[in-house]
């Protein structure tokens, strides 16, 4: 399919199967104590590549945990933050009205 998208293949796609197997051995034949080689350094590089891209990809997971959990900490300090200013509002609401049933206790008494 390539072949026949790319100019520089258009010559190729004339080829049969003889030819290409033709011009294989011809290739094994000139390179063939360099292909083994060939083939590690390229198995070598997949696997770097790769390793690469999974490394990435741990990395990217981690910032976003890392980011919802330091939201989830920011939510639970205000909800924390709310609850306790509710609760410094309610004692003060209940020492105020302690405070003025004690008056109105004293009051009653004189």
């Amino acid at each position: 399919m390539i072949m026949y998208l790319v100019p520089a293949f258009w010559p190729l796609s004339d080829l049969g199967a003889t030819e290409i197997v033709i011009i294989l051995i011809v290739a094994v034949v000139l390179f063939g104590s360099r292909l083994p080689q060939l083939g590690r350094s390229l198995g070598k590089g997949l696997v770097s590549f790769r390793r690469g891209i999974n490394e990435m990809k741990d990395e990217i997971a981690n910032a976003a945990n890392e980011d919802a959990s330091a939201k989830e900490k920011s939510a639970s300090n205000a909800a924390v933050k709310k609850a306790a200013e509710d609760v410094s509002v309610y004692d003060a609401a209940a020492k105020a009205d302690a405070e003025d049933e004690a008056d109105v206790s004293k009051t009653e008494k004189s």
